[in-house]
């Protein structure tokens, strides 16, 4: 539960950095929500890919 807990922390500080940064190079946040997309489904695999396992 730790490492849940402090994997949305790391998240939801370093998001908005991310999306502030493509913002300033395309002035679009298309490009910040492809990613936050993209790394939504990496971890859905992750998730399930995991849950196999047990």
């Amino acid at each position: 539960m730790a490492i849940m807990t402090t994997s949305f922390g790391i998240g939801q500080i370093a998001g908005p950095l991310v999306a502030n940064e493509t913002y300033d190079v395309s002035k679009s946040f298309s490009l910040s929500f492809l990613m936050a997309s993209m790394a939504l489904i990496i971890a859905a695999v992750i998730s399930v890919k995991a849950n196999r396992k047990i």
